[in-house]
């Protein structure tokens, strides 16, 4: 009975199964990184580490003769195990890869790249730079256009001048638009022409086109101007110029104190100006007010005792119908001008004193019809009866 419990006490305890019985499981050592052991899980090599062939990169590397590697060593397409080359292959140059190399100036510009190269980036040639930069030859970098660089660069016709930035070329300088110029004129050869008073710009001293300044033509009014002389009116100020030009040529008026328009003199002479008053300068009669100009100045009216020929006056204070009429040998136009009614053909009146016979006078000095003169006496020579002092005339001579 003892035995029999320790029978049963020992079945309980060893109950076997089918696994008892099976050969025991041997793993095969898994592929690790090298440096690594069997206590670390297995992940993707490291930069650098020949290992790539069973495990992947990490991210952003390519596997290369066995090597993880940047992608700008060996081809982005990579390779895996012994198909990679025992060296890496470099790729070829691109417009992309950080490097100058190919045909580039610059770092991925200038040459073949689209991309054009920066201020102060290498260059050969104008074109590898980018818009606003040209390439200096004494650096050969890109650089700042400008005006004074001392190269015909950027838009310019010439050197530092002309184009849409730098100042007009002067003249003899090459142009392809008048705007290239200091004149304002491209010429038919190509080259900027020197201002003239006949081509149609305002150029040189011109207070505009081809009037004022050195020009013979003064400006019409409304022009601009700066000085009196660059206008016809020859009065240039700031009246009613407008929103314009700060000085605009005038209207003659007249009060401007110059003579303008037609004026015989300043400001007075003829319509639509007054005539002058006494004192003003004058060149005629009609000029002035009173009617006299004595000697280049208007002076007081007329009259038949001023000591002055004015007026209609045919001699001083004599003739024309006004004053008295004129003694012998004084100026007339009519021979009612004349004290004797004779004016002869040289406008002057005949004297019956003169020793001569001249006029009507039938005899030296007598006869005719000037009242003035004595009637002849015997034996001087007569027209008529009336001619003698004896009212007889017989064969032409006083009986």
């Amino acid at each position: 009975m003892r035995a029999l419990g320790a029978t049963l006490l020992l079945a309980g305890a060893c109950t076997l199964t089918s696994d008892d019985y099976a050969p025991p499981l041997v793993r095969p050592p898994q592929m690790l990184a090298p440096g690594t052991d069997a206590g670390t899980p297995p992940t993707a090599c490291s930069a650098g580490e020949s290992c790539c062939a069973a495990l992947p990169c990490p991210s952003g590397q390519v596997c290369g003769a066995g090597r993880c590697e940047a992608p700008g060593v060996v081809d982005a397409g990579g390779c895996i195990g012994t198909d990679c080359p025992s060296e890496p292959v470099p790729l070829a140059p691109s417009c992309d890869d950080g490097t100058q190399n190919g045909d580039e100036t610059g770092d991925d510009c200038g040459g073949s790249c689209p991309d054009r190269c920066g201020n102060g980036a290498g260059c050969g040639v104008d074109a590898d730079c980018s818009a606003g930069l040209f390439c200096a030859p004494s650096s050969g970098t890109c650089a700042s256009i400008s005006c004074n660089d001392g190269v015909q660069n950027g838009s310019e016709s010439a050197e530092d001048c002309g184009g849409d930035q730098c100042p007009g070329c002067a003249d003899g300088s090459a142009c392809g638009a008048a705007t290239d110029c200091a004149s304002e004129v491209c010429g038919p050869t190509g080259t900027c022409s020197a201002p003239t008073c006949a081509d149609g710009v305002r150029n040189g001293d011109e207070a505009a086109p081809d009037c004022g300044g050195a020009c013979p033509l003064g400006c019409d009014d409304g022009t601009t101007c700066s000085e009196d002389a660059d206008c016809l009116s020859q009065v240039c100020n700031g009246f009613g110029c407008g929103p314009g030009p700060a000085l605009c040529c005038q209207a003659p008026s007249c009060n401007d104190g110059v003579r303008n328009g037609n004026e015989p003199v300043t400001d007075c002479g003829s319509a639509p100006c007054a005539l002058c008053p006494t004192g003003n300068p004058c060149l005629v009669d009609a000029n002035c007010a009173s009617g006299a100009c004595v000697a280049g100045v208007c002076g007081n009216a007329p009259s038949c005792n001023d000591g002055v020929r004015n007026g209609n006056e045919s001699s001083i204070d004599c003739g024309g119908g006004t004053c008295g009429r004129c003694p012998d040998l004084r100026t007339c136009q009519q021979d009612a001008d004349c004290n004797n009614n004779n004016c002869d053909p040289f406008g002057i009146c005949i004297s019956c004193g003169d020793t001569v016979r001249n006029g009507t006078e039938s005899g030296i000095d007598c006869g005719g019809a000037d009242p003035f003169c004595r009637r002849c006496n015997f034996g001087e020579v007569c027209f008529s009866n009336t001619d003698c002092l004896s009212q007889f005339c017989l064969g032409g001579f006083c009986g």
